[in-house]
C-alpha cells in the first residue's frame, strides 16, 4: 500500500473517530435534554404558587424565553453577545480611541483583532440559531436535531472556519496577555483596562463555551422531543404542518 494512502486513511479514520465521540457526548447531553427547563420550571412553579397569578404570568415570560416552544433556545447565541459580542464591540472602539497613543507593546493591534475575531463568534453563533429555526424534515437527512448537527459538522463551511477561530483565539488571546503584563507605565489605562477585560471575557467565553453549547443543543433535543409527541403542538403550528417528526 502506498505510504500516501496509508496517512490518508489514518488521517480519516482520525476525524471519524473525533466526530463519533463528539455526538456520543451531545447523545448523552441530549438525555438530560430537560433538565435545566424541569429545574427552572420547578423552582419557578413554587414561586408562583406563593405568588399567585402576577408571578405566574412572569414565570411563564421566563420560561418562554428560556425554553421556547417555538424556536431554539436562545442561550448559546445570549452567551455570546454578553462575552463576545459587547467586549469585541468596545475593543474595536477603545482601539480606535487610541490609534495613536503610545505603548511598547502593541496593545491597539491586540484589541483590534481582537474585536474582529469576537464578531466573527457572534456571527458565528447567529448562523448556528439560524439554522436550527429552519423546520425539520423527515424527508431527507434533517429528520431531527442530531441529524442536523452531523449535517452542520460534515459540510457547513461556517463551521470548518470556526475550528480555525478556535485555534486562533487562543493563541491571540494568549498573546494579549503576555503583552498586558509587558505593558509598563506609559501606556494609557484604557488600553490596559480594556485588554484586561477582553482577554478575560474570551477565556471565559472558550473555556465554558463548549459546555453552554451542550446545554442549548439539549435544550433544542427537548424542544424536538415535544413536538414529536402525537397531538403535541406541533399541530397547531402552521410552520410545521404537513412535516412530520421522528423522536
Amino acid at each position: 500500500v502506498h505510504p500516501d494512502w496509508r496517512l490518508h486513511r489514518y488521517l480519516r479514520g482520525t476525524y471519524f473517530a473525533l466526530y463519533s465521540c463528539i455526538v456520543s457526548m451531545a447523545a448523552i447531553w441530549a438525555k438530560l435534554c430537560c433538565l435545566p427547563c424541569k429545574v427552572t420550571g420547578k423552582v419557578l412553579g413554587t414561586c408562583c404558587d406563593a405568588c399567585g397569578r402576577c408571578c405566574d404570568e412572569s414565570c411563564h415570560c421566563v420560561d418562554d424565553i428560556c425554553c421556547p416552544t417555538d424556536r431554539p433556545s436562545p442561550i448559546f447565541l445570549s452567551w455570546t453577545i454578553f462575552l463576545a459580542g459587547l467586549p469585541g464591540a468596545a475593543s474595536l472602539v477603545v482601539a480606535l480611541i487610541n490609534v495613536k497613543s503610545y505603548c511598547n507593546e502593541p496593545l491597539v493591534i491586540f484589541l483590534a483583532v481582537q474585536g474582529l475575531v469576537a464578531l466573527i463568534w457572534l456571527a458565528f453563533a447567529i448562523h448556528i440559531y439560524a439554522q436550527f429555526s429552519k423546520p425539520y424534515n423527515r424527508a431527507s437527512h434533517d429528520a431531527g436535531p442530531m441529524s442536523r448537527l452531523s449535517r452542520l459538522c460534515m459540510y457547513d463551511p461556517f463551521v470548518c472556519i470556526i475550528i480555525m477561530v478556535i485555534v486562533f483565539s487562543i493563541v491571540w488571546t494568549s498573546m494579549g496577555s503576555k503583552w498586558l503584563n509587558g505593558a509598563n507605565s506609559r501606556c494609557d489605562e484604557s488600553l490596559k483596562d480594556m485588554t484586561t477585560w477582553a482577554t478575560t471575557c474570551m477565556w471565559v467565553y472558550l473555556l465554558v463555551g463548549l459546555a453552554v453549547i451542550l446545554i442549548s443543543f439539549s435544550c433544542e433535543c427537548c424542544r424536538y422531543s415535544g413536538r414529536s409527541t402525537p397531538g403535541g403542538p406541533v399541530t397547531h403550528n402552521p410552520q410545521y404542518a404537513g412535516t412530520p417528526f421522528e423522536p
